[in-house]
Parts: structure tokens; sequence; C-alpha cells
């Protein structure tokens, strides 16, 4: 059923979201950012419009959370989305009143253009995918003669149902009930905390073919290779110095599930997959055997029947009879202490979003893509990453002032032989030769 951008309706939150806004705060934002770099500078106005536009295609973006007795819901959105200069660090909570109630932040600043999404409204793959709608039609209007197509070729034949369906809802009995498995706590980064929570990045810029033929070398995919980098930086560069504790260094994977699944939807789809080694008592272990855990722990863990057992056991909860009556007030302190509990099993976070593709006619217009995490007190570290024609941006976000970490990690991908350029706020600094380049 299509629907129209005047159209009033209402939606439920999906099994994923539902835990965001009992759990948000200034603490953890639960925004991500996705940017996109052009060649020229951005034209305000043409932005402003092709916002617009965008929302009159995909209207599901163009609504706003609402509190209910049980549970919060998403309800159509009537004001308008206002495109503003980017002057806050990525990931900043998206305040209701000034982004006119929406969930979402699009920004611009040079040739940079951020969507700040809050995850109850999409995840990555529904964000890039509202974005590249905004980028055809801002192209369409700068260069009506050369940009002739459309539609995005993803997924052009879902009609706005399908956008806006909840897929855990539709696999949820694809599989066996299963319970939770225990997760003990995690190791946990300690820093300097940056002044008034402000996050810091820092992009490695590499050869998206030089590093997959590395990781093919080592018989593997580029998201398990970098996920043993980040686990051994995280065990030369902080976890040895602080071994007063005996907890794993636990590193989250979230997982498209669409790449698993018949699904075109533009809400939440994705699972968190974990993998975790015990360094307390395999000091002084090398990189090689460290690959090697994480490549046979995630192999058993990132496959469709496993997949399929985690959505049954996250929506089995969503369908509790007596969970469902109860009202907000208790439903958020509980979830807060669940998070809390879950959020401790964690060190940190790897989030891939893999190749990007756009329109071929787009190509010329747009120089790379990345991608953005918001950190919290306890995941004080995250990476999120993206491809784009040759160029793969592994972004570091941190809450922390030391950097020893990143240099780490792409010290160790230097050690291999791939070139890395590091930028912070998108000034180059060159290619990484030296630890003075990842200062923030």
């Amino acid at each position: 059923m299509s629907r129209n951008y005047d159209e009033f309706y209402w939606e439920k939150l999906d099994n994923a979201a539902k835990i965001y806004p009992s759990v948000t705060s200034k603490k953890s934002t639960n925004v991500y950012r996705v940017s996109v770099k052009l060649v020229e500078m951005v034209e305000p106005d043409l932005l402003q419009a092709a916002l617009e536009k965008a929302l009159e295609e995909l209207p599901f973006f163009g609504v706003k959370l609402r509190k209910g007795f049980f549970w919060y819901y998403l309800e159509r959105n009537f004001a308008k989305p206002m495109v503003s200069i980017d002057h806050r660090f990525p990931c900043a909570s998206i305040d209701k009143f000034n982004a006119n109630g929406f969930l979402f932040r699009l920004t611009y600043y040079n040739k940079m253009v951020n969507f700040d999404g809050f995850h109850v409204l999409t995840d990555g793959f529904g964000a890039l995918y509202f974005i590249k709608t905004i980028l055809l039609h801002y192209f369409k209007q700068k260069y009506p003669e050369q940009i002739k197509t459309d539609v995005l070729p993803e997924i052009e034949d879902a009609s706005s149902r399908e956008f806006a369906s909840d897929s855990f809802l539709r696999h949820w009995r694809e599989s066996e009930e299963v319970g939770k498995p225990y997760r003990p706590q995690a190791y946990r980064i300690k820093g300097v905390p940056l002044f008034n929570r402000e996050i810091k990045v820092i992009h490695g810029i590499v050869s998206t073919k030089a590093l997959l033929a590395l990781a093919k070398k080592h018989n593997t995919t580029i998201t398990i290779f970098l996920t043993a980098v980040l686990m051994y930086s995280i065990y030369k560069e902080s976890f040895q110095y602080n071994m007063r504790k005996n907890r794993p260094i636990e590193i989250s994977v979230p997982v498209n599930l669409r790449a698993y699944f018949d699904s075109s939807t533009l809400r939440n789809f994705f699972a968190v997959i974990s993998t975790g080694m015990d360094f307390y008592q395999n000091r002084n272990i090398p990189f090689d055997e460290v690959l090697a855990f994480v490549k046979e722990d995630l192999k058993t863990k990132i496959n469709r029947e496993h997949l399929a057992a985690k959505i049954k056991y996250n929506v089995s909860a969503q369908q509790n009879i007596m969970l469902r009556a109860i009202p907000i007030p208790i439903k958020d302190l509980a979830l807060k202490i669940i998070y809390k509990i879950g959020e401790k099993s964690l060190t940190s976070t790897l989030t891939n979003m893999g190749r990007i593709t756009v329109p071929e006619e787009l190509e010329p217009f747009i120089d790379r893509f990345l991608i953005h995490v918001w950190v919290n007190d306890v995941q004080q570290k995250k990476i999120g990453m993206c491809s784009y024609k040759d160029q793969m941006v592994i972004s570091f976000t941190s809450g922390i002032e030391e950097t020893s970490i990143e240099y780490r990690f792409f010290k160790i991908l230097t050690d291999y032989g791939l070139g890395v350029t590091v930028s912070t706020n998108w000034q180059e600094t060159g290619a990484f030769t030296a630890k003075k380049e990842d200062k923030g």
C-alpha cells in the first residue's frame, strides 16, 4: 500500500528499535552518522529541496517518536525538515525541538553532507538508502541534463509497505527456541574523557582491493581480519598494562540480516554477533593466533541458522503477553538494567557497512562515504567502516584522549604492506608513517 506524503499514520517500533527510547541518554546517544564527501561544495538550497523530495518518496523517514501507555510508537510528522550547517561533533544527541521532531539530522559543511540518525528510525542500510535518495534528487537538480535515472537499483521494486515492514516479525519463526548464552563482563578501555562528551574521530583510508587481497591471503573476510586487528590492538596498547581483572576482550560485530533473509525493509534489521578472547591466560600471544581464533569463532556465528536463532530469542521476549502489559515507566527501568548488563559484556564494536554503490551517473560527483558510530562510558572506542570505489574508510570514534590503539591498528596494516592515509575532520595528513599523525 503506497502512502501519501500528507497522509496521517503511525507505526509500532521494530524489534531492534524498542530498547533505544528507554536507554538513550547524553552518555549514550544511540545516534550514528553516515557522511558523504562530494567533489564540489554543497549547495544548501538544492540539498533542502532534495531532502523534501526524498521524504515524499520515503514517508517512513518523516516520523516522530511518541510515548503511549505500554509502548513507544512512530507517528507521521507534518513539520518541515530543515537542512542546517554542521556545527556539532558526530553522533551528538538529536534534540527534538531543533530537529522539528524528526529522528534524524541532515547537515552540511563545505563538501560534506551528514546524516545523523537515531537508531529507533533505521539501521545503517536504511540510512544509506535514504541519503542516496537525497543525493539522487540533489544531483538531478544540479545536473538535469546529465542525471536521467529516477530510482536506486538496490530495492527499486519494493513498495512503501515493504520499506516500513518489520522483518523481525516476518522471520522470527524460522528457528527453534534458544536460551540466551552467558556472557561475562568484558575488559573496558580506560582513558582521559574528552570535554563535554565530545567524540574524537580518526580516519584511516586504504585501498579496498589491497585490503581484500590481504584478507584473502589469510583465507578470511575483511570484517573478520579487521576484528582481529582491533582485538589485538586493544590487547597490546591497553589490556596488557591493566591486567588486574581476568576479563575477555569482546568485540561486537553487527550483521545486516538482509544478506541472509529475504527483506526490503528500511527499518532496523540487524543482529549483533560478538567474539571474545581471554588474554589474561594467554599473555604474549601473537597476532596470527588471535586471527585464527576470531576466524573460527565468527564462522560458527555468522550464518543463517545462528542468526535465525538470535531473531527467535529477541522476538520471543517481545511477544510475551505479560511483558507487553507492563506500563512504560516500569519497562524503561527494566530495559535500562538489561541494557547496562549487556553493554558490560562488550569492549568495543566494529561495524562494516561494506561496499557502497550509487547509480553510475552519480559516481563522478561523489568522492567517498564514511560511517561514525556513537560511543559511551563502557565502549570508549568503536570502528565504523565502508568502501566506495577503491577507498575503504576506517573511522575510529573515541570518547577519550588516548590514541595509542588507533596507532597500533593502522601500524599493523602498514606492517602488512598497506598504504594508509590518516585524516581527522577531513584534513588529510598524508601516509601513516609516524605516531604523531594519529593526534586528533
